[in-house]
């Protein structure tokens, strides 16, 4: 090959790391995703370049509802509009490791705001939310196969009953649904192991708050939000560790119910401005990339 693309800056760290005969043809250049005509909300779309924090919060208020009542029709479960929705649609794979990250706090994440709840972790205090998770192993996979075991046992527990949520299933419409309709989107990965990633990407179009590890295509657009200054459009799960997590979903619980408390305006700021950077992720951009860095220099000669 006369160039070799990595998927992100990190893949192609690591990508050169292992291949060094063939660094210096390793480029990276991060995925991208088919914002306007694929992943961005139908309303969102309808309403072109007119949109603001409000319009913004208004118009996902009606996709979250479409997704909720999806989720009913596929599980019988009804969520609550008024609470976060975590959303985790991904493949079921160990290094993904959603089962492993969350089983410690998961008790904390969806009990009501102030209660006190035993964790591993420790003594935490509720958040006040809702996860919805769905995904499938491959077939040979029985460590995943146990997750699924287990979080369909959370669907039965007292304490989770109606707040988590487990799909056994990974299809189109389920993927656009929950891009556009949950509030959080959760991407735990260990660090260096996702190359790009672009579940997190068709959430930022939405204008939802990402909490990614810092790896793969994440770290190049996340920044991390100031709760005082409502500066930033995510979270990084930065140490990478159970607590560190739900450290972060305590700092969008504290937001998001101050806002519906005071009508203060953090939530809607970083909402925006996760939807104004969501739309550097479309994939002409990657195109672009593609003839600057990759076909270019062939075309002129150069290595």
């Amino acid at each position: 090959a006369d160039k070799i693309n990595s998927v992100s800056q990190e893949h192609c760290a690591v990508t050169r790391e292992k291949f060094p005969e063939y660094a210096s043809k390793i480029i990276g250049i991060r995925n991208g995703s088919d914002r306007d005509d694929f992943w961005l909300s139908p309303r969102l779309k309808e309403a072109g370049d007119n949109i603001d924090s409000k319009k913004l919060w208004a118009i996902h208020q009606q996709d979250k509802q479409e997704f909720i009542d999806f989720v009913e029709g596929q599980t019988k479960i009804t969520l609550d509009p008024l609470k976060l929705i975590i959303g985790l649609v991904r493949r079921l794979v160990p290094y993904k490791n959603q089962y492993p990250l969350l089983e410690p706090i998961i008790g904390a994440v969806c009990a009501e705001r102030g209660e006190i709840i035993e964790t591993p972790c420790g003594r935490l205090s509720g958040l006040g939310m809702q996860v919805f998770c769905a995904g499938l192993p491959s077939e040979n996979d029985d460590c995943c196969k146990g997750w699924m075991k287990s979080f369909e046992g959370w669907m039965k527990e007292p304490a989770l009953r109606g707040k988590f949520v487990f799909l056994p299933d990974y299809y189109l419409t389920l993927l656009r649904k929950a891009a556009a309709g949950c509030d959080v989107w959760l991407s735990c990965p260990w660090p260096k192991w996702e190359a790009c990633g672009t579940s997190d990407q068709r959430a930022a179009i939405n204008g939802n708050i990402n909490v990614s590890t810092r790896t793969g295509g994440a770290m190049e657009y996340i920044q991390e939000i100031n709760p005082v200054t409502g500066e930033g459009n995510g979270f990084f799960i930065e140490p990478y560790d159970c607590p560190t997590l739900y450290q972060k979903l305590k700092l969008i619980s504290d937001l998001y119910y101050d806002f519906q408390a005071s009508g203060k305006d953090s939530w809607l700021k970083v909402r925006m401005n996760a939807f104004e950077t969501g739309k550097s992720l479309d994939i002409t951009e990657m195109i672009r990339n593609y003839q600057e860095k990759a076909f270019a220099p062939l075309l002129n000669g150069s290595p």
